[in-house]
């Protein structure tokens, strides 16, 4: 499904979601999982009526950070699916008050 006019005009019919701010970050195995929203967040009736994302870095292989963005979960899964070649990293994962920081190798996200 084609959502742009052209390399960068979007449709007039759609509207797009980025993900502004992130709400929550939660570190797990080798992941580093961030629940974001689509707005600024000021008080508590701004989450209500917006979109919401899950981003999840992960480190496949060494100097590399992939960026798996996810809306609407809950549906099953039709692929296409790619095998990709991964081998065994130990990211950095440091989840501070008002910062949370991915390190893979010589690679560093700051979301």
């Amino acid at each position: 499904m084609k959502f742009t006019n052209g390399y960068w005009m979007t449709k007039p019919e759609y509207r797009i979601n980025y993900a502004t701010q992130c709400v929550r970050a939660e570190a797990l195995e080798n992941k580093l999982r961030l629940l974001t929203a689509c707005r600024p967040v000021k008080g508590r009736g701004d989450v209500l009526n917006g979109a919401t994302l899950q981003v999840t870095l992960s480190a496949p292989r060494k100097n590399i950070i992939r960026v798996q963005v996810t809306h609407f979960a809950g549906e099953k899964d039709n692929g296409p699916h790619f095998e990709t070649y991964s081998e065994k990293t130990q990211p950095v994962i440091q989840i501070g008050k008002d910062a949370a920081v991915f390190q893979n190798g010589d690679l560093t996200a700051r979301p």
